[in-house]
C-alpha cells in the first residue's frame, strides 16, 4: 500500500509498479512571455508531475561573465564591419540585450537567477505514455523540451515532492531574471489552492 512492488528503467522510461513515467526538461525559453504563460501546463488533462528549481546567480560572477559576452558579441561586430560585411543582425539584438541586463543587474532593477524546470508524465501503459508524451510536446509550442534519456530515474526522483535536484549536472539549466521567472508562477490571486494538483 505503501509503496510500489518493483521498478525498472529504460532507456526512454521508467515504471514504476504498474505505471510508466517520462521526465522531459525544458531545453529552450521563449525570448519574451506573458503573465500566467505556464497556466495552460499546469493544468494538463493528464497525469504529470512539475518541478522548478530555482537557485540565485553569484552577481558579481554572472555580471562579469555577461560583459565578457559583451565584449566578444562588440569585437565580432567591429571585426565584421572592418571586413565590410553586412551586419549580424541576431550578434545585435544579443549584445543589446546582454547590455540591458547588465544595466538592469547594476541599477538592482532585476536579479539573475538558475533556472531548471522538469515535467514527468505519468502513464498506465507504454502506448498511452507515447501518445501523451506527443500531445504535450505540442501543447507547449512556446517552449522545446528534451526526454532525459538514460535518466528518467533521476528524473522521477527529481520532481518528487522531496526537494533532491539529481540533474543539475545536465544542459538544462537557464538564466532568467526576476521579471521572466516571476511570469512563471500561474497566480493571479492569493490562493494557491487548485482542484487538480498540489503546490509544495
Amino acid at each position: 500500500l505503501v509503496a510500489p512492488e518493483a521498478a525498472d528503467w529504460k532507456p526512454d522510461y521508467y515504471q514504476v509498479g504498474d505505471e510508466y513515467c517520462r521526465t522531459l526538461f525544458v531545453h529552450t525559453f521563449p525570448p519574451a512571455v506573458e503573465d500566467n504563460w505556464l497556466a495552460p501546463i499546469l493544468r494538463f488533462q493528464h497525469a504529470i508531475d512539475i518541478a522548478i528549481y530555482i537557485q540565485p546567480h553569484d552577481q558579481r560572477a554572472f555580471l562579469h561573465d555577461q560583459r565578457h559576452k559583451a565584449a566578444l558579441d562588440e569585437a565580432a561586430l567591429e571585426r565584421d564591419h572592418e571586413s565590410g560585411l553586412l551586419p549580424n543582425s541576431r550578434k545585435r539584438a544579443r549584445l543589446r540585450d546582454t547590455l540591458q541586463l547588465i544595466e538592469a543587474i547594476e541599477q538592482d532593477v532585476t536579479l539573475p537567477f538558475q533556472v531548471m524546470m522538469l515535467i514527468t508524465i505519468r502513464a498506465e501503459s507504454l502506448k498511452e505514455l507515447h501518445r501523451i508524451t506527443e500531445y504535450l510536446e505540442r501543447s507547449m509550442s512556446s517552449l522545446t523540451t528534451r526526454q532525459c534519456r538514460y535518466r528518467h530515474k533521476q528524473g522521477f526522483d527529481t520532481t518528487l515532492p522531496l526537494f533532491n535536484n539529481e540533474l543539475g549536472d545536465m544542459q538544462c539549466l537557464h538564466t532568467l531574471h526576476t521579471q521572466a521567472l516571476m511570469a512563471s508562477f500561474p497566480f493571479s490571486n492569493n490562493d494557491v489552492t487548485h482542484e487538480d494538483g498540489v503546490l509544495i
